[in-house]
């Protein structure tokens, strides 16, 4: 709004600046060239400040807007995160986890308890030779038992989001989605 009120009173001063311009001065009438020039600048003036007001108005009205899209109340932002192939509703100041689960079909990896995330990359050979990707779904891992309590592949980098480097059966303990034991 203040920008608006800023622009009008802005308006309105050269207007008067404008219509003093063409009041008599010392007892002298100005020339009538000058007058039908002040004139069309002031109707210009009023015009520009008739629109300034419409366009105001007309920004203000609720319903001309889209009700059903949420970015437009500012509540909400459509996010497309690489490898997932679906687009994603992420609400302002509320954390979006994306869950995804792996095929039925596919076999658990048997890891160890250092095994990082990049075991899971995928080969991806091209005109330049062979190029290691993150992989884009997700895996079953079957992590062995007590690695925590010995001490073994307890390197994290990361917290809910990790270091490809990082142990995945210690990530999955950090999370809390295995038990240290």
């Amino acid at each position: 709004v203040f920008p608006f009120l800023s622009t009008v009173c802005c308006l309105l001063h050269v207007q008067a600046l404008v219509v003093g311009a063409m009041l008599p001065h010392k007892g002298r009438q100005p020339p009538r060239g000058r007058v039908l020039l002040y004139g069309c600048i002031l109707a210009a003036l009023a015009v520009l400040m008739l629109v300034w007001w419409l366009m105001y108005l007309l920004d203000g009205m609720a319903f001309l807007r889209e009700t059903q899209c949420r970015a437009t109340k500012n509540k909400a932002m459509p996010v497309r995160v690489a490898g997932v192939s679906r687009w994603q509703c992420a609400r302002w100041g509320v954390p979006h986890y994306i869950t995804r689960m792996p095929h039925s079909s596919s076999a658990a990896l048997e890891a160890q308890c250092s095994t990082p995330f990049h075991a899971l990359d995928q080969a991806v050979v091209n005109a330049n030779g062979t190029v290691w990707t993150p992989s884009e779904h997700a895996h079953w891992v079957q992590c062995p038992p007590s690695c925590q309590a010995f001490g073994l592949g307890v390197e994290v980098v990361g917290c809910r989001v990790y270091d490809a480097r990082s142990s995945i059966c210690a990530a999955a303990v950090q999370m809390g989605v295995v038990s240290a034991e």
